[in-house]
């Protein structure tokens, strides 16, 4: 289905627009998320790796934006157990990037693998026009589904993150 940018592809023009995988051993591969809109899928992620399934799989997609800035507040939201985010491309706006690439959701996604994926840009915006570390980062942990913050056997290894963070400190 195409190498790179030409590939099969979902452009999210509204903030309110989501994938959701709910069922047991789905797999998406090769696809690029494009956000051609500030702050797309306001409140809800872009990707939605949904809890109460297992097995499901993301490889070799592309989360990116059309322009500076556009971008999503959260690219991926893990629940899913025993599930795998490999060989994927999260890509933010250089100058106010998005909030989360990966949220995790506490409790949930045991026996989960996060690998041998490149993240670029800033990532520790409120997801628009402004930064905010409050809750921000490439791979997070989200207790706002859940307070439990136990994740038995989740692997996070051999990811390449690449942080043009703008805030000052």
């Amino acid at each position: 289905m195409g190498q790179g940018e030409q590939r099969a592809g979902l452009t999210y023009n509204d903030a309110g627009a989501t994938v959701n995988l709910r069922g047991n051993g789905m797999r998406v591969s090769n696809m690029m998320f494009l956000a051609s809109v500030d702050s797309a899928t306001t409140g809800i992620p872009a990707f939605n790796m949904d809890t109460g399934f297992f097995g499901q799989r993301l490889d070799n997609c592309i989360f990116t934006n059309d322009a500076g800035i556009d971008d999503f507040k959260t690219m991926v939201r893990l629940g899913a157990k025993e599930s795998l985010i490999e060989g994927n491309m999260f890509i933010a706006a250089d100058t106010f990037g998005c909030a989360k690439a990966i949220s995790i959701v506490g409790g949930d996604p045991d026996n989960t693998i996060i690998r041998n994926n490149y993240f670029y840009g800033n990532f520790d915006s409120a997801g628009d026009t402004a930064s905010d570390s409050t809750g921000s980062g490439v791979i997070v942990q989200d207790t706002t589904d859940t307070t439990d913050s136990n994740l038995s056997g989740l692997v996070i290894e051999n990811n390449k993150i690449i942080s043009t963070d703008t805030r000052a400190t």
